[in-house]
């Protein structure tokens, strides 16, 4: 299929990740045709003027609008929701729509997250997981991830629909994302603008336990490489006559080119803080699972253990170059200050 013959879907085209996305792919397809769905009619313009072709309105409620525009996409790329089973549904059922009319399985590419794989330490090291790193390709250890597991009901209907044989279903979960974004509208990363709200609503960095548990990281332009690689290794495989499909369980792919404790995270973002005179103190304390909820309500979000193997993405060709993660959310830090401000001057 050229360039020319293809069109792609960005779910959450305003976002994180895919304003970024949408610029990635719009160089390396440039004949393509890419429809962005977004809620926000104020994004429009601005995404319409970085080379945005068609834009559907609507939320991930409007159920029968994103299966509409899910039947007419070669490639749908969902960085708007990993959880709305409602949302899901909705994508599958047009892209099953589009492959009853072509008979060519449309590829869904799907962000999932790393809290797949959170192992419920609440702020602590776990030794167990640190000495037993999910290594995705190990497609058992993928296969019985516990189904009530963050962000897993969405991820078994993409198995589901890629076993039946209508989509080509491939599923990226990434860990903390910073750096800063290159679409045409300024966002952040949701973790480290968590840990800042923290901070400022108790006056100081304040971590879950003693800080030890351990994270993994990447890059947004790092991570946004990966979507490439994915994208670009789906369209040679997505024939229908393609026999035997893989499983769709060898196309789970997580993420991680860094690791860093929740601790000295918090740290780095008490010290932007300071620095820019919004919290009296650099220092950074320790807190229980019950106040630490109190505080933020997602606490639980940046408290966990995660050590990742990213197997597949290595034997993908995929090679992280961005490695600088603390000076990287250092900066950050001033994003996400920014954008609270001009949120709340609205």
């Amino acid at each position: 299929m050229s360039d020319h013959d293809l069109k792609f879907l960005i779910l959450g085209v305003s976002g994180y990740v895919g304003g970024s996305l949408l610029k990635r792919l719009l160089a390396a397809y440039p004949g393509a045709h890419v429809t962005g769905l977004l809620r926000n009619e104020g994004y429009v313009e601005a995404l319409k003027d970085a080379g945005l072709h068609e834009v559907v309105l609507a939320s991930i409620k409007d159920r029968e609008k994103i299966s509409a525009a899910c039947s007419e996409a070669d490639v749908v790329i969902n960085v708007a929701h990993c959880d709305d089973t409602d949302f899901a549904a909705g994508v599958l059922e047009g892209m099953r729509v589009r492959f009853e009319r072509t008979g060519c399985r449309p590829v869904l590419v799907h962000t999932s997250g790393a809290l797949l794989i959170a192992d419920g330490a609440h702020g602590y090291l776990n030794p167990e997981t640190a000495a037993n790193p999910f290594d995705d390709a190990d497609d058992e250890r993928v296969r019985n991830i516990p189904p009530g597991a963050p962000h897993r009901l969405v991820d078994n209907m993409v198995f589901a629909a890629d076993e039946e044989g209508y989509v080509n279903g491939w599923i990226i979960c990434p860990p903390t994302i910073y750096g800063a974004n290159s679409g045409p509208i300024l966002r952040d990363s949701g973790q480290t603008r968590f840990i800042v709200e923290t901070a400022i609503t108790a006056k100081q960095g304040v971590y879950m336990g003693d800080g030890s548990a351990t994270w993994d990281n990447v890059h947004i332009d790092d991570l946004l490489d990966l979507y490439e690689l994915i994208i670009a290794n789906s369209l040679r495989t997505t024939a229908a006559s393609a026999d035997p499909k893989p499983s769709p369980y060898t196309k789970f792919f997580l993420v991680s080119s860094g690791k860093h404790t929740w601790g000295e995270l918090t740290s780095i973002v008490a010290q932007a803080l300071y620095e820019r005179g919004i919290i009296p103190t650099a220092q950074t304390r320790g807190a229980s699972y019950d106040e630490s909820v109190k505080i933020h309500p997602w606490a639980m979000f940046f408290s966990d253990n995660s050590f990742s193997l990213p197997t597949r993405a290595k034997n993908l060709g995929w090679s992280p170059k961005h490695l600088q993660w603390r000076t990287d959310i250092h900066d950050d830090v001033g994003r996400i200050l920014e954008l609270k401000a001009a949120h709340s001057s609205l």
